[in-house]
């Protein structure tokens, strides 16, 4: 089990569960204060586990700490989990401690989370707030993506925008769900067979909100996950700098995973 708070990590392309996974996470370019992103990637064996990406609000008092908790609630949950039991149940247990836990810290502090249940070639996506699962065949085909908890997702969802106008969109960083409130509400997917080749990826808006699906899309779909993961983080810096098109600088934190 791996837990990730750090201001820059790397996890080479390596063996996870039913697949193969790699990870990055990175303060914010030019900035001093800490990650406001915690990772964590649980091999429950029998090609069974679970990743997580959590986004701590930035605006908000203790985002890193609000995205830790959430790390090591998911690891105190699961740590002890064996196949056979009720994985969605410990999921979503997890995030409503992690809630709870959040709240307790009365600070107001808050983050956003998505996890990925995995079942040997299967997949599920758990999300609240406006960290993205997005899975993407070797040729390019979206097979699946998360709609961001926010006005803007809302209204991609519902075709009131286009894509297009998402880049400038001046309510794009406003989150309506997130871990550490009241209302907090779990969004559960379907269960996703992968084919060979598929990639999933879970990212913060430090991604999203720098790079547009079309382009994800083009890096993730080929080449080792290794270099998908340097070309992911890479473009998505390229573009931090220059605000002047849209973008602004912000934690990046991303995992990847293939099924075997």
């Amino acid at each position: 089990m791996i837990i990730v708070e750090a201001e820059k990590y790397n996890l080479d392309d390596q063996e996870f569960c039913s697949g193969r996974l790699s990870a990055f996470s990175e303060r914010a370019p030019g900035y001093s204060n800490p990650n406001e992103d915690s990772i964590a990637m649980l091999c429950l064996g029998d090609g069974t586990g679970v990743l997580v990406v959590a986004d701590g609000m930035g605006g908000r008092p203790s985002g890193e700490k609000a995205a830790r908790i959430i790390a090591e609630t998911f690891n105190e949950i699961l740590a002890g989990h064996k196949g056979e039991e009720d994985l969605r149940g410990a999921i979503l247990e997890a995030i409503e401690k992690s809630n709870e836990r959040i709240k307790e810290l009365q600070v107001g502090a808050g983050s956003t989370v998505v996890a990925v249940e995995i079942q040997g070639q299967q997949i599920r996506p758990y999300h609240v707030g406006d960290s993205s699962v997005i899975i993407v065949g070797q040729r390019g085909k979206l097979k699946y993506q998360s709609i961001a908890h926010s006005p803007v997702g809302y209204a991609l969802e519902s075709g009131i925008i286009a894509g297009s106008e998402l880049e400038n969109h001046d309510e794009k960083h406003i989150v309506s769900n997130i871990v550490g409130s009241d209302d907090m509400r779990i969004e559960i997917g379907s269960f996703i067979t992968l084919d060979a080749r598929d990639t999933v990826l879970l990212t913060t808006d430090g991604v999203t909100d720098n790079l547009t699906l079309e382009r994800i899309i083009e890096i993730i779909r080929k080449g080792d996950l290794e270099s998908v993961r340097e070309n992911l983080s890479e473009q998505a810096k390229m573009n931090m700098e220059n605000s002047d098109e849209g973008f602004h600088p912000d934690d990046i934190s991303f995992i990847l995973f293939r099924v075997n």
